[in-house]
């Protein structure tokens, strides 16, 4: 299947071949492989969903630090109880966090 698409200054051929799995267009007479989407991680059904979510959040009492809380159903459930310097860490230490209590939470019935 071939298509062109008129622009102000180039055609662009779309050839709709698939070599190793990408799909390939021609831009200018050059040939470029697209890219193919990778499904997201965060595609898990329900049952296995928990109920925990991060905030990070500069620190209020601390400027330029962050802290992280941990909510689970909405309410607030830990808070961290030191500040972080840059909200990757924080971030990080509220994921380890986590999986902590992934780890000794029962799974959803």
């Amino acid at each position: 299947m071939k298509r062109t698409l008129k622009t102000a200054s180039v055609d662009v051929v779309c050839i709709g071949e698939r070599i190793g799995g990408l799909s390939v267009i021609s831009v200018a007479g050059r040939y470029f492989a697209l890219a193919t989407l990778t499904p997201s991680s965060h595609n898990a059904s329900m049952e296995e969903a928990h109920v925990f979510t991060i905030d990070v959040a500069q620190d209020a009492r601390q400027r330029g630090r962050y802290r992280w809380s941990v909510s689970e159903n909405m309410k607030v459930r830990d808070t961290s109880f030191y500040s972080f310097t840059t909200r990757r860490e924080a971030q990080a230490d509220a994921d380890k966090f986590v999986e902590k209590l992934k780890a000794i939470w029962p799974p959803p019935q």
